[in-house]
């Protein structure tokens, strides 16, 4: 088997393998993009690193909850416009507080993920 770089020609491939499974473009803008070949130059899979918007929000924990909610959603209002503005398709927080997901999925429309989510840190 070998790797390649994507081509144009691998595009209706990559769609039948996905069945609508993943959401992207095929073309899309990428990091990095290729497609696996067998050994008769069949593709067999593909695979692509996407862009990625995380949002980090950090507030003084000793200010007001009004405060600090208001601080929340004038940043996160900037996070969207912004995240929007560079035609990213979704915008990703990583939460371990219950109340502030739900205020996130209530003011902002967030919603939780149903899959699994893995993280793989490299510097």
């Amino acid at each position: 088997m070998m790797y390649r770089v994507t081509q144009r020609k691998d595009f209706p491939v990559i769609e039948k393998m996905n069945a609508g499974e993943f959401y992207f473009r095929v073309g899309d803008l990428s990091i990095v993009d290729g497609v696996i070949e067998d050994d008769t130059g069949k593709v067999v899979a593909f695979g692509i690193v996407k862009p990625f918007a995380e949002a980090v929000f950090i507030c003084d924990q000793d200010e007001p909850r009004v405060t600090r909610g208001k601080a929340l959603n004038m940043l996160m209002d900037t996070a969207i416009a912004g995240t929007r503005a560079r035609n990213l398709r979704q915008l990703h927080v990583f939460v371990s507080d219950p109340k502030l997901a739900e205020a996130l999925k209530k003011h902002h429309g967030f919603e939780l993920c149903p899959e699994m989510v893995l993280v793989k840190t490299l510097i």
